[in-house]
C-alpha cells in the first residue's frame, strides 16, 4: 500500500478535495446534486478519491488500527501541524478543520485499497452488518450472515449473492453493466439503488431508486421473460413457481439497515430465517407452522421478543430440544 505522501500531486489533490466535499455534504446533503459537485465527479481520479473518502466511513472502524493506515494518518496530521503554527488563530481553526478532512482522505484511500485487495468474498457473521464502497464507487450494505462474491473486469461488474441480504447503491458506468446473480435470477442495475435477499431457493429484489432488469441467470434452464422494475416494486421468485411483482413496503424492506426486522404478512419460515441471522442459537420451524403469517416490528437480535410474540398471538408453541435449541411448532 502506497502511503499518502507518496501519492502523485493529482492523487493528493483529489483526496483533499474529496475530504472537503465529504465534510460539506455532511452539513448540506443537497450539495450532492449541485453542478459543482457533479462536475467534480466527472474526473475518474476524483471518483476514486470520493470512493476512498466514502470507504473511510464504512471501513474506518475495522481498519483504524492497521499500522499502514496509522502511518498515513500520522503523516498527514504532522504536516498539517507544522503548517498551522504559522497561521493566525482563525487560520489555525480553519487549517485543523482541513486536517481532519485530509486525515479522513488518507485513511479512506487506504480503506479503498483494502477493499480492492479483498475483492473476491465479503462475508458477515451472525449479528454483524457491514457497509463499504467498492472499487467503482458503488456502495454496498450487507445484512448479518450474508456472503457476496465480487468480480470486476474492464467490461463488467458482477456480484454473486450466495446467501443473506444486501443493498446496492450503484455508481454509473455505462461501459460496465452492474449485475447481481442470486439463485436463478440475474439483476442488472440501470442506475439505481436496490435490495436483494436470498433465503434458500427464494429470491426477492426490491427497487429503492432507479430501475433494474431481472431475468433468469441461465435462460437455457429458466424460461423467464425479463422483468423491468420501478421504484417501490418487488420481484419474488421461488423454486418451481411463477415470479410475482408486487408493491413493496420500503420501510419494511430497508428496516434491517437500522437494526429493525419488520414483517408484513411474511411466512413464519421466512421471518425466522431473518431472525436467525442475529442469533448464535437459531430457531427451527416445524413444517406444520412454516406457512403461518407473521406481522410485527422487532429489534434485530431480540429473539426472546420474537418468540414471545409468535407464541402469544399465533397458534404456535416453542419447544426446547435436548441441545437447548428452540423449535416452533403447532400448538395442540
Amino acid at each position: 500500500m502506497t502511503a499518502f505522501h507518496q501519492r502523485t500531486v493529482e492523487e493528493r489533490r483529489s483526496l483533499e478535495e474529496a475530504a472537503g466535499w465529504h465534510q460539506r455534504l455532511k452539513v448540506d446533503p443537497a450539495l450532492e446534486l449541485s453542478d459543482a459537485f457533479q462536475r467534480w465527479m466527472l474526473s475518474e481520479e476524483n471518483q476514486r478519491a470520493w470512493a476512498a473518502s466514502e470507504a473511510a466511513v464504512g471501513a474506518l472502524q475495522s481498519l483504524a488500527t492497521s499500522p499502514e493506515l496509522l502511518d498515513l494518518r500520522s503523516r498527514a496530521l504532522a504536516r498539517a501541524r507544522d503548517s498551522s503554527i504559522r497561521r493566525s488563530s482563525f487560520g489555525r481553526m480553519t487549517r485543523w478543520a482541513a486536517v481532519a478532512a485530509v486525515a479522513v482522505a488518507a485513511v479512506g484511500y487506504g480503506a479503498y485499497h483494502y477493499l480492492e485487495q479483498q475483492k473476491n468474498n465479503y462475508v458477515t457473521a451472525v449479528s454483524e452488518r457491514r457497509a463499504g464502497v467498492l472499487a467503482d464507487g458503488s456502495r454496498i450494505s450487507l445484512d448479518a450472515k450474508t456472503k457476496i462474491t465480487v468480480r470486476f473486469s474492464d467490461t463488467a461488474r458482477n456480484i454473486e449473492l450466495d446467501h443473506g441480504r444486501a443493498r446496492f447503491d450503484v455508481a454509473r458506468d455505462a461501459q460496465r453493466p452492474f449485475t447481481v446473480n442470486a439463485g436463478t435470477e440475474s439483476i442488472t442495475a440501470l442506475g439505481t439503488a436496490f435490495d436483494v435477499e436470498k433465503i434458500g431457493a427464494k429470491v426477492w429484489v426490491t427497487v429503492i431508486q432507479g430501475r433494474v432488469l431481472v431475468k433468469g441467470a441461465n435462460p437455457a434452464i429458466t424460461q423467464q421473460a425479463p422483468v423491468s422494475l420501478e421504484p417501490g416494486e418487488q420481484f419474488a421468485q421461488a423454486a418451481n413457481t411463477r415470479p410475482a411483482v408486487t408493491s413493496a413496503n420500503l420501510p419494511a424492506v430497508t428496516g434491517w439497515e437500522t437494526g429493525q426486522l419488520i414483517f408484513r404478512d411474511d411466512t413464519l419460515a421466512e421471518a425466522t430465517s431473518r431472525v436467525n441471522r442475529y442469533t448464535e442459537h437459531p430457531l427451527t420451524v416445524d413444517p406444520s407452522v412454516a406457512s403461518v403469517r407473521v406481522s410485527g416490528v422487532f429489534n434485530a437480535g431480540d429473539v426472546d421478543a420474537f418468540v414471545s410474540a409468535v407464541t402469544g398471538y399465533l397458534p404456535v408453541q416453542a419447544l426446547t430440544t435436548s441441545t437447548r435449541n428452540l423449535v416452533l411448532t403447532r400448538r395442540p
